[in-house]
């Protein structure tokens, strides 16, 4: 059965494809003087987002953000193409040396907002979803919407 975030996403493994999703974050985010410099056109009324693109499913994603922000040193991984649910450790660090989670997600991410990429998933390149993934960001930012990318 497909996943909100994904038509081709099962709920146990993910379809092998990258994906661009959507952390709804608190308001709390706006106050942060990096967030706020880097969304100079910020309508208060308006919800603040997180916009990144993964490999995972979008959940998965998310709960590596939120367990990296919480000091835990894994995470569970429910989506393995074809595989079992395993045990993912944060010791070692992605691409270009950079942490396996973002601040702004885990601290102040609360939900996905699937919605907002239903017609976009599955894309079938890194450099696809990652083009989408700033185009959306700014296409959100233009809205006076708050935005931190991945």
């Amino acid at each position: 059965m497909p996943t909100s975030n994904c038509p081709e996403c099962a709920a146990e493994t993910r379809c092998g494809k990258y994906h661009v999703y959507v952390i709804q974050l608190k308001p709390a985010a706006a106050k942060v003087p990096r967030f706020k410099k880097a969304n100079p056109g910020l309508d208060s009324a308006r919800p603040c987002f997180y916009v990144g693109s993964t490999r995972h499913k979008p959940q998965c994603r998310l709960n590596q953000h939120k367990r990296f922000f919480a000091g835990h040193d894994s995470f569970e991984c429910p989506c393995g193409k074809g595989k079992a649910a395993r045990t993912r450790f944060f010791f070692n660090r992605g691409p270009r040396g950079r942490t396996r989670g973002n601040r702004f997600a885990g601290e102040f991410g609360m939900f996905l907002k699937s919605d907002i990429v239903a017609d976009l998933n599955p894309l079938p390149t890194r450099a696809l979803a990652e083009k989408l993934e700033q185009q959306l960001g700014e296409e959100l930012r233009e809205l006076g919407h708050g935005v931190w990318q991945g």
